[in-house]
């Protein structure tokens, strides 16, 4: 019932557009009038309504997809908590997309963790083992014993966040999140509010293309294998698999990985959003898979 039509709307939409361009160019260029002129422009007009219509079937088929996701997601993930974390470039729409999916699915969002740039920023790396050492809860064991500043921040709080993983009270809770909200990198509406979650799912944007992108597009990847050796069941959500460095394109060419931690892309659109949740249900039925329409996906949505 959910396809890929919505996926190739759009992308009609764009090549339309730039042909578009591409005529109103070529006039410009040419330097030609009368009746050259007029029929560039009378093309110019009907690629524009294609535009538009395109736009229009796009905006309804998101519109249809909302609509019959309660009948296809209820019960899902009845009694279930998930606990949602998003990296920088993450629009709200797309997290309270998945959010409104999950909360469909039966699922309580346990809490929001919102990690910023500076949680992956190079530079930052001895403040974050500094950090972790400091608060680290007497009775959470065996963190990563290196000077990864990410690997040592993500495990200790995918471990005090994971539901059942280790028996930490909420004052330590709130008392990491505080911490690493003083330093600008994790930051939470309510630091008391967020609870430890069955399952995560990480939410990621564009990867980084800056000067030190290779190491913060590396250092996201480890954080994501963080949260998916804590927690039971987890899934990694992207804007998109493409791009150097992409984060969810590596997790899909790691066969290990890519056997443990489900992946979905597009997450912009209603139809992913629904797969998101669909994939959470799965990955408690000890299974993974990866979805959208980008490479490395197997099919649309879970079946």
């Amino acid at each position: 019932m959910i396809n890929f039509r919505f996926h190739i709307v759009s992308v009609l939409s764009v090549m339309l557009a730039v042909a578009a361009g591409l005529l109103v160019g070529g006039f410009a260029l040419s330097g030609s009038g009368g009746a050259q002129g007029s029929n560039l422009r009378q093309s110019n007009t009907s690629l524009r309504s294609q535009v538009d219509d395109l736009q229009r079937q796009a905006r309804s088929r998101d519109s249809f997809v909302r609509q019959v996701a309660p009948s296809l997601l209820a019960n899902k993930l009845a009694n279930r908590s998930v606990l949602v974390v998003s990296a920088p470039g993450v629009s709200t729409s797309a997290r309270e997309g998945i959010e409104k999916m999950l909360a469909a699915a039966g699922a309580q969002v346990s809490g929001e963790l919102a990690f910023t740039d500076a949680f992956f920023d190079p530079t930052r790396n001895n403040d974050e083992i500094d950090l972790a050492q400091r608060l680290l809860p007497l009775t959470v064991r065996g963190l990563p014993n290196n000077s990864n500043g990410v690997e040592t921040a993500s495990a200790l709080i995918a471990r005090v966040f994971a539901d059942g993983k280790e028996k930490v009270d909420d004052a330590s809770r709130t008392a990491i999140l505080a911490g690493f909200g003083q330093l600008k990198m994790v930051t939470a509406a309510d630091p008391t509010a967020v609870k430890p979650g069955q399952a995560v799912v990480i939410v990621t944007g564009e990867p980084y293309a800056d000067q030190d992108a290779g190491k913060k597009n590396a250092a996201m990847l480890t954080m994501a294998r963080q949260f998916r050796a804590s927690f039971g069941a987890a899934v990694l959500a992207g804007t998109t698999a493409s791009g150097d460095g992409n984060v969810l394109a590596a997790v899909r060419a790691d066969k290990a990985l890519a056997a443990t931690l489900s992946t979905v892309d597009g997450v912009e659109s209603a139809d992913s959003q629904v797969a998101t949740a669909l994939a959470v249900a799965q990955q408690f039925g000890g299974k993974a898979g990866h979805y959208g329409t980008a490479k490395g996906a197997t099919a649309p949505l879970p079946a």
